[in-house]
């Protein structure tokens, strides 16, 4: 740790990690990845995260299409309230193949 005062910047939390200052956040694995979208996904594409009707957390990709839901892991719940609260992450996919896709969670910057 560096002794220097905090930063001014705003974390990018996943359930009190951050993301690495590279901007490389925390890798989450999708569920109930649906084939058709996922055949068009490529690595590097970055999807949006939204909480849906029915209160998964899923990933579309830019026109809208649901490539599946964020799986459970800890600090899920915070990045859930931090959606409520008007706050915005992307999905960069890092991995997909037509039945899973692995995605890293940053918190999207204005």
């Amino acid at each position: 740790m560096s002794g220097g005062p905090p930063s001014t910047s705003r974390p990018r939390w996943f359930g009190g990690r951050t993301a690495r200052p590279d901007g490389i956040g925390v890798p989450v694995d999708l569920v109930g990845v649906r084939r058709d979208v996922a055949a068009a996904v490529r690595p590097g594409e970055a999807l949006r995260v939204s909480v849906n009707p029915d209160g998964a957390t899923v990933c579309t990709t830019a026109d809208g299409r649901v490539v599946g839901a964020l799986a459970a892991f800890t600090g899920l719940s915070g990045v859930i309230a931090h959606l409520y609260a008007g706050g915005a992450y992307v999905a960069l996919v890092e991995e997909v193949t037509p039945t899973s896709c692995r995605v890293s969670l940053v918190e999207a910057r204005g």
